[in-house]
């Protein structure tokens, strides 16, 4: 009977961060859209936790303003906004449909 001797290697990796409290900050996403609009919509930033803010009204346009003015849109149908804050270490994103219309003239 042959015996077989063999060398086993165990790996085990130990991650540990030392974070204190400034580490942990919450950041909240979230804006309101009225309930009547047309063409032109004020969108309400109530974020929370935020440095900076990345606003992508659905149409190509964007804006850093933590409260934008008013939106115009050039085109009918539906667009996704979406707001996204940063503490610079964290971030969140929320976002909502509009559907804009063009008003007669």
């Amino acid at each position: 009977m042959k015996k077989i001797l063999g060398i086993f290697m165990i790996a085990l990796a130990i991650f540990s961060t030392s974070c204190k409290k400034e580490c942990v900050t919450d950041v909240v996403a979230s804006f309101t859209v009225p309930n009547d609009y047309n063409d032109s919509i004020t969108f309400t930033n109530t974020s929370t936790g935020g440095k900076t803010y990345l606003w992508n009204f659905g149409d190509g346009t964007t804006s850093t303003a933590q409260d934008p003015p008013a939106h115009t849109y050039t085109s009918s149908g539906e667009k996704k906004v979406t707001l996204t804050v940063t503490n610079g270490k964290v971030s969140a994103t929320s976002f909502a449909y509009v559907y804009p219309y063009m008003q007669e003239q």
